[in-house]
């Protein structure tokens, strides 16, 4: 049996499940192979994916949704016949629409969801760094734990669902109205128009030309070895985080206000952050 995992990871939470993952696979006897999906995002995916039994997609959480760069990927995907599948993610805050809007994307291309699963990760999102994080120990040892489990479970069910035994496939439940509603008023061009714009420090920039090879929508390109930002952007800040020199310096004092004002109007997300800082409260290994 071949499983491949593919996986977007910017701050090395998902590799770190992926990984864990793999290992519960590999403990199963199942041969597995993980690929960045960076490293093949450009590529058909009809070559990527025509040489497995399995196949894994791993994922962070961007605004309570998919990445719009592996919703756009997960778009191109070809239509198959019951092919399985199963799906996880890292997240910080909320899962949000996740699972559910993979599952209607690749359901209606005949993929099948064998399972999903969400582990805690380490929060990185800009605009809240001034703040302390609840999930600054994340993915630890149980988490990784929890991975090697859900691996080894997906070769198992692999293994029930070519024997036609289908009793164990459940879809994704919707996620409350409130975060679907967010999500709503959050499609990319939203995103653009209020996040931060980039700047550059052409003083400090050298044209290394590493923020062109990492972004996830070939959204920047090198003009006389300096980057050029372009609208094809999902405001992943991959770029800014990956920059040695700190030359890409988007104002992230003028979005964090907008941020306050969130917790200001929407009282639920004062009730949520009680609820998050509840679980991790509760987590086996919080400390």
């Amino acid at each position: 049996m071949k499983v491949k995992i593919i996986f977007f990871s910017q701050t090395k939470n998902t590799r770190q499940i992926a990984q864990a993952i793999a290992e519960g696979i590999s403990n199963r006897g199942a041969e597995v192979d993980l690929v960045d999906w960076l490293a093949i995002k450009d590529e058909p995916p009809e070559k990527i994916l025509g040489n497995c039994d399995l196949l894994g997609i791993g994922t962070p959480v961007f605004f309570y949704q998919l990445p719009f760069c592996i919703r756009d990927w997960l778009r191109k995907f070809p239509s198959v016949s019951e092919r399985p599948y199963f799906l996880f993610a890292t997240y910080a805050v909320v899962v949000g629409t996740t699972f559910r809007d993979t599952d209607n994307m690749l359901r209606k291309k005949g993929w099948q969801l064998l399972d999903y699963a969400a582990f805690l990760g380490f929060g990185s999102y800009q605009a809240y760094l001034p703040w302390p994080r609840l999930s600054v120990q994340f993915p630890d040892a149980y988490e990784e734990t929890k991975a090697r489990q859900f691996g080894e479970f997906q070769v198992i069910k692999h293994v029930c669902f070519r024997n036609g035994k289908r009793n164990f496939l459940a879809r994704p439940a919707k996620a409350p109205l409130s975060w679907r509603r967010k999500k709503m008023f959050l499609p990319k061009w939203m995103v653009n128009r209020i996040h931060p714009a980039f700047v550059l420090d052409t003083d400090k920039c050298i044209g290394c030309g590493t923020c062109a090879q990492c972004c996830p929508d070939s959204a920047i390109t090198m003009v006389d070895n300096r980057p050029v930002f372009s609208g094809n952007c999902s405001r992943c800040y991959l770029c800014e985080k990956n920059c040695s020199q700190n030359a890409i310096m988007p104002d992230w004092n003028s979005f964090r206000k907008y941020v306050v004002r969130l917790y200001e109007e929407y009282p639920d997300y004062l009730k949520y952050s009680e609820e998050l800082r509840d679980l991790y409260t509760k987590h086996p290994n919080h400390r």
